[in-house]
């Protein structure tokens, strides 16, 4: 009898087979590759990231194209959290240069998937429950929190800094400028 879900005993079929597994990793890589091996994200924890939207300075603008994501810590991107566009002018969403590089291979389904309207200037939360594009939860490790915000051929900002996630609570905040407010990112246990 195989395991299911709500069963806490394995077949001696599903023991041995991940017993062999196991030993043959073991024979392969040698002891080191458990040590070497990464931790999953920490059980009930999240990483709150508050941002603001700022007025333009100009005074009345438009409003702003925004992508929130996270990099590994090669600059690969995991997991987009937010994409605020205009579905009829998604010609600027280029203009979210750095997000876009990363996600240009992706068809537009997927893209407009992601996204929302604009949002007018104010003050934004966004929560990341550790999981990657594909609900794939991530090891502990070392992140870039990016924020990303572009006006139509207007300004445009980055604010793009790493943290290492692990097991403990933190807060940050990254400094802002002209179009983003200080951005400020926590990581703590799951409210």
């Amino acid at each position: 009898m195989e395991t299911n879900n709500n069963s806490r005993y394995l077949s001696r079929r599903s023991f041995l087979a991940k017993s062999s597994a196991f030993l043959l990793t073991l024979a392969v890589a040698g002891p080191k590759a458990l040590a070497l091996s990464p931790q999953t994200w920490a059980d009930g924890m999240e990483l709150a990231i508050n941002f603001k939207v700022l007025n333009p300075s100009s005074g009345r603008g438009k409003r702003p194209y925004v992508a929130v994501w996270i990099e590994d810590s090669n600059g690969n991107e995991v997991k987009t959290l937010v994409l605020w566009m205009r579905k009829r002018k998604s010609k600027y969403l280029k203009h979210l240069s750095r997000w876009f590089r990363k996600m240009k291979d992706n068809n537009a389904d997927f893209i407009f998937s992601l996204s929302n309207p604009t949002k007018s200037p104010g003050d934004y939360k966004v929560v990341w429950d550790g999981k990657d594009d594909k609900g794939k939860l991530l090891p502990q490790g070392e992140y870039y929190i990016c924020v990303e915000s572009s006006r139509e051929n207007g300004p445009y900002q980055l604010v793009r800094e790493k943290v290492s996630l692990a097991d403990q609570a933190f807060s940050k905040v990254f400094k802002g400028e002209k179009e983003l407010g200080d951005v400020q990112v926590e990581f703590r246990q799951q409210l």
